[in-house]
């Protein structure tokens, strides 16, 4: 079996862990009510190598012939005897040590998992190959007893999952299963099913019940009816109308080598095997083997957490049938994960393997490409999942000059489609998954005709709907799409089928100029904007950017923007280009659904991470992040965090407070010893994302302050829009940026343009990370210099981002700072977010309108209720009494004005407030300016 040597077994350590999680939903056996499912995980490490192997046992109350206690008394009496014969195994003394343990099946097959592991590598190390038998298992969905509006909500929402095959209970109702199921089938054709009936159907009935189902593609019934002997079996198969599999009747060695010797075992449909109940795997393997049974074999979860899961998914891998779907869709019933285990519909061994036999700092495995909570991603899978798609795209007669459009929340899917776009020179167009069809469309229809795509991968909330609903996607044709990937095509490309040739379509060299992505702007002051990013603007973008992070080789970047923005999938695209790892934290990975949460990564999850994770050295986010982490969370980050990239909007003065807090806190004085490692930034989609940035380090205490990156340029000129000079003679001074000392930084004065006066105006930039001038929609100049739309402060090389040019309030001839008054009212106790805008006024050009959300209506404020719709915009929802009655309006009025007497010029105290319930925002938190513009112009205007 394995020689005493191949386990490098000095020193060697042996442990186990209990735990006990909450379920979901409890479920009754004939133990009782079961609330809370419990286990205990078992190790061997070889401290020589680092290797780990691991194995679950976990009793199941109703169904085990033992229980948690019995396992843990045996595990406590016994660990010395266990470690000292895992450090010296033999093919003799493991027989005998297993067969001590087949009273505790649960146990006997943790152990001899174990022992199972230690082989397999050692016949690796041997050879120097892996063995690997298969790299996916196909996977089941399970559905409980249900009624049948929530039988086909729950067997839809698996369909969407990509699950193709379905295990269904059969209750006291059969007819209703029946009729649910042809419902189903109608819609989806493509389906099979396995039924479970407990054993709760009569003999006699076996005939009528069963003839309700054949007409429906079911591979098999388990034990429809009780089947303790061969005898019985056959009177079962002799009347049953569906093929039959035998699961209950099998739960031991003495049991399933009487059944699989005898007459009838080769009319028996398929074998389910839950190991958790069987026992010893050597037995098994034995029994499977000398009958023949593994074409036929189902191997199936007994509740088991991630790591049981995985054992029994690697053991479906060498000794399951490749013919049938496997039942580890359990992992849902769990309130939380010890340890996760991708879902879906096809698991890779790979996943096993990372779960049973993770090695020592595995994160720093040079091959690793990504990680997330649902899966583990190497170059290697890159490559192949590249090569994958562009075979598929030949197959379909796809245009590869044509971007591939690309729809969907964050996720590995979208995450490995993008690189693979990126690494095979295929163009992306990018459209955020809360866009409408019908705007989708519309954009799409702005693009010059060679760069409508063809292909595309959508999976927006409207197309779901459609999908929940068994609507045909006739749409897809309305977009121009052509051939749509789905989900379970992305998971495919994972895998490369020895059917499938090396042959790869060949692709046009890239070159700097060719087309990486087109983006759209945010849209928060209007209109998106469609913007084409260019390849040589990705690279400039990241070797800019490079001496200012710092980052140590092979270093983790930690991504929780979205992908379908330039601040998220800038973070991707460095990533390519350097080869460093990436943590992905998907949005709503550990939220209910509730409003928003699929848009937001959990910030509990993301302090955990940066405090915990020491491989992670840059994280990028937006102010209201860093700013809830802070607030909420009380953010900690390890000794080894580099970089937290802070862009996307405007840093407030609460922000820098809290973050002068958190350094104050940590007793740290030292310019050099910052406790929270942000750096400001400021970038645009047409900049391909931060252009310029500074560090805690340059901030004096009106910060934050801006250098830009190098070759990149900068400058101020007059916030009076004018696309030339005035005259030839005319030359703005410019800033190249360059990569300061400490003892150069802005808070010690910098050079001697440092000691000038500030000048005010707006932002222009040139360099080769900008956008090339696409339409007259976007301001150069003739020397190419871009004109952001923002206003920004420069003070010798450094620049300080007021807002944008739009934002600014003119009223009377005078100009008001929003951010001035919005810091105003945030001191008022009752206002927990504001934000102030400017509408048209005949008299005095523009007035000063603030929206505000109060902690409370009881203040006697309401001017006027506003609402936000399911895709995050304003709906006017007027309270006719309040908004309109002038007594309130007065009376808020008085209340502001009471507040900020004396804190602000008469001319900048807002003249209407309006109650909202939530300020709208984009996905990175940016204002929706237009939203709220409209809303005034619609329902508030003629107020006064």
């Amino acid at each position: 079996m394995i020689s005493p040597t191949s386990t490098q077994s000095k020193p060697m350590q042996f442990r186990f862990t209990p735990y006990e999680i909450p379920l979901k939903t409890p479920f009754n056996t004939a133990a009782g009510t079961v609330t809370v499912r419990e286990g205990v995980l078992l190790e061997l490490r070889f401290d020589a190598t680092g290797i780990r192997h691991r194995a679950e046992a976990a009793p199941l109350p109703g169904f085990s012939r033992e229980t948690i206690g019995h396992v843990l008394d045996r595990l406590h009496r016994d660990q010395e005897i266990i470690t000292q014969f895992f450090r010296s195994p033999t093919k003799e003394s493991a027989a005998t040590f297993l067969q001590s343990y087949q009273a505790l099946p649960s146990l006997a097959f943790a152990l001899s998992a174990l022992l199972w592991q230690i082989e397999l590598h050692s016949l690796e190390a041997a050879s120097g190959e892996t063995v690997h038998p298969t790299e996916q298992i196909q996977i089941n969905a399970v559905a409980g007893l249900l009624s049948p509006d929530a039988l086909l909500h729950h067997l839809t929402q698996k369909y969407r999952q990509g699950f193709r095959v379905f295990k269904c209970k059969v209750g006291l109702h059969p007819q209703e299963l029946a009729d649910t199921l042809h419902t189903f089938v109608r819609i989806h054709r493509d389906v099979l099913f396995r039924l479970d009936a407990n054993r709760s159907w009569p003999v006699d009935h076996l005939e009528a019940y069963s003839s309700l189902f054949s007409e429906l593609p079911v591979q098999y019934i388990e034990e429809p009816a009780a089947i303790d002997r061969p005898e019985q079996l056959e009177k079962v198969l002799g009347r049953c109308k569906l093929p039959v599999a035998l699961d209950e009747s099998i739960q031991s060695p003495d049991q399933l080598e009487r059944f699989a010797r005898s007459d009838a075992a080769r009319s028996v449909a398929a074998w389910i095997i839950k190991p958790t109940l069987f026992g010893d795997l050597y037995a098994l393997r034995t029994l499977l083997d000398q009958y023949h049974l593994s074409e036929r074999t189902v191997f199936t979860s007994s509740f088991e957490t991630g790591v049981g899961r995985a054992l029994i998914g690697w053991l479906a891998a060498h000794y399951g049938s490749a013919n049938f779907a496997h039942g580890l869709d359990t992992g849902d019933l769990f309130s939380e994960e010890l340890e996760k285990l991708p879902g879906g519909p096809l698991l890779r061994y790979s996943d096993c393997l990372n779960l049973i036999r993770p090695p020592d700092f595995r994160w720093q495995d040079r091959d690793l490409f990504f990680m997330s909570r649902t899966g583990i991603y190497t170059w290697t899978d890159l490559d192949m999942f590249s090569k994958t798609l562009l075979r598929w795209l030949a197959a379909e007669k796809i245009d590869l000059n044509r971007p591939m459009l690309l729809s969907a929340q964050g996720s590995d899917e979208m995450l490995l489609l993008m690189a693979a776009c990126y690494r095979s020179r295929i163009a992306m167009l990018i459209i955020p998954p809360e866009t409408p069809w019908n705007t989708m469309r519309e954009r799409i229809a702005t693009l010059p005709e060679p760069t409508r795509p063809q292909a595309g991968f959508i999976e927006t909330e409207e197309r779901e709907k459609a999908l929940d609903h068994g609507v045909a996607l006739d749409k897809d044709s309305v977009l121009g799409i052509t051939s749509m990937l789905t989900r379970s095509d992305l998971h495919s490309f994972l895998s490369s089928s020895p059917d499938h040739p090396e042959w790869v379509p060949s692709v046009q060299e890239s070159h700097q100029n060719t087309l990486a992505c087109i983006m759209f702007t945010s849209g928060s002051a209007g209109t998106p904007k469609a913007i084409p990013i260019l390849r040589s603007q990705i690279e400039s973008a990241a070797h800019a950017a490079a001496p200012f992070m710092k980052p140590d080789p092979g270093c983790m970047s930690h991504l929780m923007l979205p992908l379908y923005h330039i601040g998220g999938s800038s973070i991707l695209f460095r990533s390519l280009i350097y080869e460093t790892p990436i943590l992905l934290q998907l949005a709503g990975s550990t939220q209910t659904e509730s409003e928003g949460a699929r848009r937001t990564p959990d910030l509990a999850e993301t302090a955990r991470i940066l405090q915990h994770n020491p491989l992670i050295q840059i994280t990028s986010m937006v102010p209201t992040q860093l700013m809830r982490l802070l607030r909420d969370h009380d953010l900690q980050v390890h000794p080894s965090m580099k970089t937290i990239l802070l862009g996307g909007g405007p840093v407030n003065r609460d922000l820098m407070d809290l973050i002068g807090k958190k350094q104050g806190e940590s007793g740290l004085e030292a310019a050099h010893e910052v406790v929270l490692p942000v750096r400001f930034s400021f970038g645009m989609t047409e900049t391909a994302a931060m252009i310029l940035s500074g560090t805690l380090m340059d901030q004096p205490s009106d910060g934050p302050w801006l250098q830009v990156h190098p070759p990149n340029e900068a400058e101020i000129r007059p916030w009076v829009l004018q696309l030339e000079p005035e005259s030839e003679s005319h030359q703005p001074e410019k800033n190249t940026g360059k990569v300061v000392r400490e003892e150069e930084s802005l808070r010690d004065g910098g050079s001697e343009e440092g000691s000038r006066e500030p000048e005010e105006g707006l932002l222009w930039v040139r360099g080769p990370q900008v956008v090339p001038q696409m339409d007259e929609g976007q301001i150069f100049d003739s020397d190419g210099w871009f004109c952001t739309g923002d206003i920004a402060t420069r003070r010798g090389n450094w620049f300080r981002i007021e807002m944008k040019r739009e934002d600014r309030i003119v009223t009377g001839g005078k100009n008001v700072d929003p951010r001035e008054v919005e810091n105003r009212l945030r001191e008022i106790g009752w206002i927990r977010d504001v934000v102030v805008i400017g509408v048209p006024d005949p008299e005095w050009g523009q007035k000063v309108i603030a929206f505000v959300v109060a902690d409370g209506v009881g203040v006697g404020v309401d001017v006027g209720v506003g609402s936000l719709n399911r895709d995050g915009n304003v709906e006017a929802q007027v309270d006719e009494n309040l908004s309109r009655d002038g007594n309130a309006r007065r009376e808020i009025g008085e209340i502001i004005k009471a507040s900020l007497r004396g804190k602000l010029e008469a001319y900048k105290i807002p003249k209407q407030c309006i109650l909202l319930d939530k300020i709208p925002r984009t996905a990175l938190q940016k204002v929706k300016r237009a939203d709220l513009l409209a809303l005034w112009e619609s329902n508030y205007s003629d107020l006064g």
